[in-house]
Order: C-alpha cells, then sequence, then structure tokens
C-alpha cells in the first residue's frame, strides 16, 4: 500500500472511529491494539494486518471495503446511478418520484454527516 493509500485508510478509520464517538483509547479497549497502533494506523504510517484489519470493521460496524476502498468512487458511482432513472432494490423497481425520495434522502444523511 502507498503512502497516499495509507493516509485514506488513516483518514477513513478516523472518521469511522469519530462517527461512534469512540476515542482511541476506547477503540483500542473494544479491539485490543495499543493506542499507539491505532494512532498510527490513522496517520497514515502503519496498516493493519487482515486479523486486525477486520476486528477494527467490526468493532466500528463499517465494512472492511469502507475501510481500504475508494469510497469517492463509489459515492460518485451512486451518484451516477440514482440519476440514470434505472435502478432496482430487492427485485423492485424504483422510478421516477422513489427516486428523487431516494436522492433527498441521501443527501439529508450526507449533510448530517457532513455537520
Amino acid at each position: 500500500m502507498d503512502k497516499e493509500a495509507r493516509q485514506e485508510f488513516g483518514a477513513r478509520l478516523r472518521r469511522a472511529r469519530k462517527n461512534k464517538k469512540l476515542t482511541i483509547r476506547e477503540l483500542a479497549g473494544k479491539t485490543g491494539l495499543a493506542e499507539a497502533t491505532l494512532s498510527c494506523y490513522e496517520n497514515g504510517t502503519r496498516i493493519p494486518d487482515l486479523q486486525n484489519l477486520a476486528n477494527i470493521a467490526d468493532v466500528l460496524d463499517v465494512p472492511t471495503d469502507f475501510l481500504i476502498s475508494n469510497n469517492q468512487e463509489e459515492i460518485k458511482n451512486l451518484k451516477t446511478l440514482l440519476e440514470s432513472g434505472e435502478l432496482t432494490y430487492d427485485g423492485v423497481e424504483l422510478k421516477g418520484t422513489d427516486l428523487i425520495q431516494l436522492k433527498g434522502f441521501l443527501e439529508f444523511i450526507i449533510r448530517n454527516k457532513l455537520k
């Protein structure tokens, strides 16, 4: 993992931890990892092994993909998908006002996350 990817991972980890309203100390207690180790992860100087990654994701209640993937691209793709007008959920086709309401709901969630 290159430096930029490590820093992005660290930023996602910090965001997920803060969304759960946990301090590094509290996350350390729940994961069994040292505070210094978690700090290194958040600062992008180290990355966890797969077992620790899964443990952290479990405690923070996020998918491991959230921590290691290019989430901005996923958000962009979701926006594109909603704007395409062709979306199904669990086999049910969503159209017109359904998509407008769904987009509004997602924008509401994102605005609240950015506060």
